[in-house]
């Protein structure tokens, strides 16, 4: 396991290469905010694996609902008061982002993303709930180089060497966790 975690912290440093590691142009101080950002989301998502392996006895498609149930109803409604009190512009702003989600192109856009979105939760909370929680959580970090692929075929961001070696990097670890696991199974078989 500790291995494969190491693996995977090289492979995310060589994809992401934070400017903190691989120096880089100065920034308008997004940067350490969006860094700071997903630092609070790891840390709590890493508390996803472990609340779904406890909902093992649940199915997984009320874990979904009752999760979408309650961002839809108290967690979003909580947080767009909290914006609208924060930021008296925020009025403007999701006036004008609800009028431009109105497009029929956007609104297409939203369908698939919740699609996208719901079918990803529903694997990894079946995924979550089948497996050890720090196993399968090791397997959510391939999310970053797929979406590093991605961003160079629809964003047109360039690729560099040291993110497909990261790429590389984290794959191998990807397929090491797997190889690991099956012959954990075929011990406990035999």
């Amino acid at each position: 396991f500790y291995p494969i975690v190491a693996l995977d912290a090289v492979g995310l440093l060589l994809i992401t290469q934070p400017s903190f590691a691989f120096g880089g142009p100065a920034n308008d101080g997004s940067y350490q905010s969006g860094a700071l950002s997903a630092l609070a989301s790891a840390v709590v998502a890493g508390l996803l694996p472990v609340c779904v392996r406890k909902s093992r006895m649940c199915l997984w498609t009320a874990v979904n609902h009752c999760s979408s149930a309650l961002s839809a109803l108290v967690f979003s409604p909580a947080a767009i008061l909290a914006w609208l009190w924060y930021k008296p512009a925020a009025w403007a702003e999701a006036s004008a982002g609800l009028g431009d989600l109105l497009l029929v192109r956007n609104c297409a856009l939203l369908v698939g993303a919740t699609l996208v979105g719901f079918l990803g939760l529903s694997f990894q909370t079946r995924g979550y709930q089948l497996e050890q929680a720090a196993r399968a959580s090791v397997m959510t970090v391939l999310e970053i180089p797929f979406a590093y692929v991605l961003q160079y075929a629809l964003f047109h961001e360039e690729l560099t060497l040291l993110g497909l070696l990261g790429v590389v990097v984290v794959c191998s670890a990807t397929v090491l966790n797997l190889v690991r696991r099956q012959q954990l199974n075929d011990a406990a078989a035999s």
